[in-house]
């Protein structure tokens, strides 16, 4: 027997060596299942419905995404968000700015007879049935995202800096304002995740799929969600999290099923950064 099996450090090292191989072996899992779900949609067996969609949404994304790249280049030109801190007006700013998107395209696809609900798979799954599938899946994304987060912000050091509606969110908790508190989780659990949803994995990933096949489509619609939201720190887990959204629309129909996972990823995140901050 080695003296470092007889010495203080012997269990410490043994447990560390166990806790680390489970935490492999559930990220080997969560990579299988998205894999599994990588390899139906290469076999052309996804689910989402994009064949009404026609020339006059590829140009309409076309502007959009030209749009949204430029703010993200002229974002990271001057360091990745913009400068100074967010107060709880711009957030719902960018709420309005958004939900306003929304309504316009939902407007656009009325007016050519082509209804959202059936487009986007809502009537697909029953709701608890949508959550339900949404929870399992988010848990199997989460600890991929997770290992990019932490694996970026090692690689980054002192430049990892979080995004500017978290220092907002810490900042409320700090001073306990229960309305920018509330302005915060409305925004990022219920607001962001279904106006988001519709744009990028209804909307843009859908056309792009019509005309260049879901590949190409899963690439730039999550390219464009990373970037959109301007921040090193988050670009590479945000890609990464934006693609299983698009695997689980694409294993469902429905884009209740990302959206429901949206929400559950913020809601996490959010409910994490609470109790670390309200116990300081």
């Amino acid at each position: 027997m080695t003296p470092v099996e007889d010495g203080p450090w012997a269990l410490p090292l043994a447990g560390t060596a166990v806790v680390v191989a489970f935490l492999l072996a559930i990220l080997v899992v969560c990579l299988r299942v998205f894999g599994r779900l990588t390899a139906r949609v290469l076999k052309g067996q996804g689910k989402v419905w994009s064949e009404p969609l026609g020339l006059p949404d590829l140009l309409v994304v076309g502007v959009l995404s030209t749009w949204f790249a430029v703010l993200a280049v002229a974002g990271f030109a001057h360091g990745g968000e913009e400068a100074g801190p967010m107060s709880s007006g711009d957030i719902l700013q960018g709420a309005l700015l958004f939900a306003v998107m929304v309504g316009g395209i939902t407007l656009f696809l009325r007016s050519r007879e082509i209804s959202v609900f059936h487009l986007f798979g809502f009537g697909k799954l029953p709701p608890l049935k949508a959550l339900g599938t949404a929870a399992l899946l988010f848990a199997a994304a989460y600890p991929i995202v997770r290992v990019c987060t932490i694996l970026t912000a090692q690689w980054l050091g002192e430049r990892a800096e979080s995004q500017k509606i978290i220092e907002f969110f810490i900042n409320s908790v700090a001073q306990s304002n229960p309305w920018q508190i509330a302005a915060t989780a409305a925004a990022g659990i219920l607001i962001a995740p279904a106006t988001e949803e519709f744009l990028f994995r209804g909307y843009i990933y859908g056309t792009v799929r019509r005309y260049l096949g879901p590949i190409a489509a899963i690439l730039l619609s999550s390219a464009l969600f990373a970037l959109i939201h301007m921040n090193l720190l988050s670009l590479p887990s945000l890609f990464v999290l934006a693609i299983c959204f698009a695997l689980a629309y694409e294993a469902t129909g429905s884009l209740l099923v990302p959206m429901a996972m949206h929400a559950f990823f913020n809601a996490l995140n959010l409910g994490e950064i609470f109790f670390h901050a309200s116990r300081q």
